[in-house]
């Protein structure tokens, strides 16, 4: 007679659960309390609390010297023979040649989900986490997938770099979670990738936020500072930083080359107005120089500086 497949997957561990659930009604209504002795009554309730250990769960060994220890008879095997029946009142011998309880196994299918779904949520935290300290995208996995993978955790994760459908097909770069570096798919498979080229990679992204920075107006020390401190809080430079930080300066008031001075002396790795940035007096030091300010210092040394290539005498008036 072909046997059954097993009623729970192998790799089911439920050996750190101290409660098993039970379904009291069930109990109460069951063949087992109805039809079998106090004493066989007792010897189940002792196997389904053993099987819930078991590995996988909700199955017990075919053996009457395991199974007379476990339902509390020790070794005397021919007590335990004697009510073996009735203990054993709705198990079901599998192909894996252990013994199975199908309501057991029905809860212990429902505990050990529960125990994945929360490794799951750990694991999708951990790389959000991960994600948002490197400023880049957040993509978990699927739970069903994840299972399937047999639930890795702590471990390299590669996602795609654009998930949306307007870019698919224009942009092949993945993100290593684990590493948070950006690594161009294909990279190191010849054309003349050769020796030293991950040094001349770095150099080409620190000189490209220089010049961003330059770009913007931005003096070259403090940018110069800035750049360092990003890389020590290990936070990217990118656009989307760049602009958040242009919107909080302009609610503040200030220019962006005084926020990026404001996040250097206070070891920051951003800017935020709500923020307790002003000095302690809560009066304007002269250090800093609003937007405003800052636009009309621009303009009067582009004014000067065109006066001064023409020629024209200070004070002398020139007609249009």
């Amino acid at each position: 007679m072909e046997l059954h497949p097993p009623l729970t997957s192998e790799d089911c561990d439920l050996r750190d659960f101290a409660f098993m659930p039970l379904d009291v009604v069930r109990l109460r209504d069951s063949d087992l309390a109805a039809l079998e002795s106090p004493e066989a009554c007792w010897a189940a309730v002792l196997l389904w609390c053993a099987s819930w250990h078991q590995m996988p769960a909700a199955s017990l060994p075919d053996d009457d010297r395991v199974l007379a220890n476990l339902a509390g008879f020790g070794r005397v095997v021919k007590e335990w023979q004697k009510l073996r029946d009735g203990a054993l009142r709705g198990w079901i011998k599998c192909s894996d040649g252990r013994l199975y309880h199908p309501v057991i196994a029905e809860k212990a299918i429902e505990a050990w989900r529960g125990k994945q779904e929360r490794q799951w949520r750990t694991e999708c935290a951990r790389i959000k986490k991960h994600a948002q300290r490197h400023e880049i995208p957040y993509l978990p996995p699927e739970f069903d997938q994840w299972v399937a993978d047999g639930c890795p955790q702590g471990q390299t994760l590669v996602v795609p770099r654009d998930n949306t459908e307007n870019n698919q097909g224009q942009n092949n770069d993945v993100l290593d979670l684990s590493l948070g570096k950006s690594t161009p798919k294909g990279q190191g498979q010849g054309q003349g990738q050769g020796q030293g080229q991950g040094q001349g990679q770095g150099q080409e992204k620190k000189q490209s936020a220089s010049a961003v920075l330059a770009a913007l107006g931005i003096d070259q020390a403090v940018a110069t500072d800035w750049i360092q401190l990003r890389k020590t809080k290990k936070a990217a430079i990118t656009k989307t930083a760049l602009e958040g930080m242009q919107r909080e300066a302009d609610k503040a008031g200030i220019s962006l080359t005084d926020a990026l001075r404001i996040c250097c002396e206070k070891g920051w790795a951003g800017f935020d107005s709500t923020w307790d940035w002003k000095p302690k007096t809560g009066k304007s030091s002269g250090v800093f120089k609003t937007a405003d300010q800052q636009r009309t210092e621009n303009m009067d040394r582009a004014v000067a500086a065109f006066l001064g290539e023409t020629g024209v005498i200070e004070g002398e008036v020139v007609n249009a």
